[in-house]
This record gives C-alpha cells, sequence and structure tokens, in this order.
C-alpha cells in the first residue's frame, strides 16, 4: 500500500511537470480540428456539433486536467434523461445511482449546480414561466410522483397519485394552470392541478395508447406525444382530442425503431431521439424526414440518447462554441445515456446557417 501510495505521488508530480507541455500539445490539435456539420457536405450545413459534457470540469474544457490529476470522472452524470432549458440554463434530470438529482447548468459560468432533496430517481424535468421547476421522480425510497421546486430551486412539496396500477410519471408538460404527466405503465396522460397536485381528468384510454413516455408542446398550442412501445408519435389537441399519427415503426427516414423523446421548434419542425438509430432525427409537421444528426467521424457523437431540449435564449453564449463562419438560430441539448466509464454525457448541438451557401434552395428529405 505504502509503495502504492509513493507511486501515485510520483505519478502526480510528473503529471504536473508535463501537464504544460501537454496543454500546448492539445492546444495545437485542437487547432486543427476540423467542425462537424449536419448533413454531409456538399449539402449546406444546417447542424453543428457544438461540444459534449459530462461533469463540471468537462464543461470547463478541463477534461485532461482533472485525468491528470487522477479525478477524471468526479460529480459525473451516470444517467442523465430528461432535458430542459430555462433563461439560458439547461435543467438535467439524471436517475442514475451514482447522482440521482437535478443538475442545473450555467453555461455562462461554466458551472453546475446540483439539486438532491426531495429526489431519488429523477427522470425529467419541466419549468414554469416563474421558475416553478417540476420534476418527474420514479421514486426508489418514496412513491413514484412529481417533485416541485421553487425558482430559488428549493423543495416545496411532492405531488403523487393514487392509482391501481401504480403511478408512474415519466414526462410532464405544464399548460396554463394545468400539468399534464405520461404515464407509460397505466398509457394513460394524467391533467393535474398544477399547485395542488388534484387530478382534474385523464385521457389516452379510448386512443389505445403505446407506452407514452414523452409530451411536447407545439407551437400551434397542441401536444406530441412519444409512444415508445407503438413506435410512433401522437398529436393531441390540448383538451386530450387525437388529431393525428405521426410516423410508423421502421428503420427508414420517417420511421422509429425506439423513440425516446422529442422537441418542437417555433417552426414546427419535429425532432426525435431515437435510442435504436442512435440519432436525433427531424421531421416537419406532416412527418416528412428533412435530415438527422448523431454519427459523427470516429463513432457515434450519441451513445443511448434519452432526452432534448431546444433554446433560442441567450445565443451569445453558445455562440463561442460554434465555428467562426456558422451562425446559430437556437440550440439543441441531447442526453446519452452511455458514454465513458459508465458516465452520461450531454451534447450541444447548433442549428444554423453557414456562410457562403444558398439556403434558398429548397432541402431535399435525407434518406437513412
Amino acid at each position: 500500500m505504502r509503495i502504492f501510495h509513493r507511486c501515485t505521488r510520483r505519478l502526480r508530480f510528473c503529471s504536473a511537470l508535463l501537464l504544460p507541455g501537454l496543454l500546448l500539445l492539445l492546444a495545437g490539435c485542437a487547432a486543427k480540428v476540423e467542425p462537424i456539420f449536419f448533413p454531409s457536405p456538399p449539402a449546406p450545413p444546417r447542424v453543428q456539433l457544438l461540444t459534449s459534457f459530462y461533469n463540471e470540469g468537462s464543461l470547463r474544457n478541463n477534461a485532461m486536467l482533472t485525468f491528470l490529476l487522477g479525478d477524471e470522472y468526479s460529480g459525473s452524470f451516470s444517467k442523465a434523461y430528461g432535458l430542459a432549458f430555462h433563461n439560458g440554463q439547461l435543467y438535467i434530470a439524471d436517475s442514475g445511482k451514482a447522482s440521482q438529482g437535478l443538475g442545473i447548468v450555467d453555461f455562462e459560468k461554466h458551472k453546475i449546480e446540483y439539486v438532491q432533496t426531495g429526489l431519488s430517481k429523477p427522470i425529467n424535468v419541466s419549468i414554469d414561466t416563474d421558475g416553478t421547476t417540476y420534476v418527474c421522480d420514479l421514486g426508489e425510497d418514496q412513491l413514484p410522483g412529481i417533485a416541485v421546486f421553487d425558482a430559488g430551486h428549493h423543495f416545496i412539496r411532492r405531488m403523487t397519485l393514487d392509482t391501481a396500477s401504480g403511478f408512474y410519471p415519466t414526462s410532464s408538460l405544464i399548460i396554463g394552470d394545468e400539468l399534464l404527466v405520461a404515464d407509460p405503465k397505466n398509457n394513460l396522460i394524467h391533467v393535474l392541478d398544477k399547485q395542488t397536485g388534484a387530478q382534474l381528468k385523464t385521457f389516452g384510454a379510448d386512443d389505445q395508447l403505446g407506452w407514452p413516455t414523452h409530451l411536447s408542446p407545439t407551437p400551434d398550442g397542441n401536444i406530441l406525444i412519444t409512444e415508445t412501445g407503438a413506435q410512433t408519435l401522437r398529436l393531441y389537441s390540448a383538451d386530450g382530442q387525437v388529431r393525428s399519427r405521426i410516423g410508423q415503426p421502421g428503420d427508414r427516414a420517417g420511421t422509429f425503431a425506439r423513440p425516446k423523446a422529442t422537441a418542437v421548434d417555433h417552426d414546427g419542425n419535429i425532432y426525435v431521439v431515437d435510442v435504436a438509430f442512435q440519432n436525433v432525427q427531424i421531421l416537419n409537421q406532416e412527418g416528412k424526414s428533412l435530415m438527422y444528426f448523431g454519427a459523427a467521424p470516429g463513432g457515434q457523437a450519441l451513445t443511448m440518447p434519452a432526452g432534448i431540449a431546444i433554446t433560442y435564449d441567450r445565443m451569445d453564449i453558445f455562440q463561442p462554441y460554434a465555428a467562426p463562419d456558422f451562425t446559430l438560430e437556437y440550440v439543441i441539448a441531447v442526453s446519452s445515456q452511455g458514454g465513458i466509464a459508465n458516465s452520461s454525457k450531454i451534447t450541444l448541438y447548433g442549428f444554423g446557417k453557414a456562410a457562403g451557401y444558398d439556403y434558398t434552395i429548397p432541402e431535399q428529405s435525407t434518406e437513412q
């Protein structure tokens, strides 16, 4: 044991001596790294892979420093799932046993705040306009429910339901004074009073929902439901009426194998995370596949992707991550439950336009 400690101290001492040279070497290598765009050339670039991180150290771009000091994976996300943006910050629900909390990423300060009070197995998160945060928590030492936090991230209360087969909340969506909750175990959408947690009604029982796992709002006031079991998406009105079905099971563009979550941009385009394809597919409102992203040279940029969120706020914070001639319009965050040394990672992509390309030409559907 003493020999081991002496070797460790010598290794850290040598690391400290080698660190300046290694950092210079890494800086030189980083300067030669070409940005990764989707779709592939010669098509005009629309999405750029901006960065990935798995803890505060990697967020600050000093992953090599923590590696040399022997603490590379400390404080890492272990099973990141649901994501939500609010005021330029990213909220991450992490259900892994090594973390089991809510991570709040401040990109401007390169800091991550962790909230664990009242949580035992958080899986998803939604945030109201006033900053009130609702976390879907499947519970390990308490009943599954919705943990509610104020704008200062202080625990307020826990809302749960007494159902015959158990309450299994995997996603929530705030609409006015109501909180809609996806419950795949009961194949239902519960509508709760967001203040009291009282159940107002349910819908989906007569529509043969197939394991609804995620809820997303659309610009026209509808609700997009990810049906992981049925390998499809379902569009509902805000009052719980079926509008349409989008996609079907398959292995080609416009079909799904294991959809986990969705996000909808301001134009109504739908971003679908598919853990089987290990990518994100972009569809228009009619379900036509426009393009996809996720794979990168040298391997998959996404590994078991699970959650997704879009933000239009504070592009001044994210623009420095982009290539000099690529202007961001919005940023897409995707969580991966697989990663390095059993840690989860968050990958940021930027949607925008590059100088020197003609974007007036209609985009063609990208086949997988």
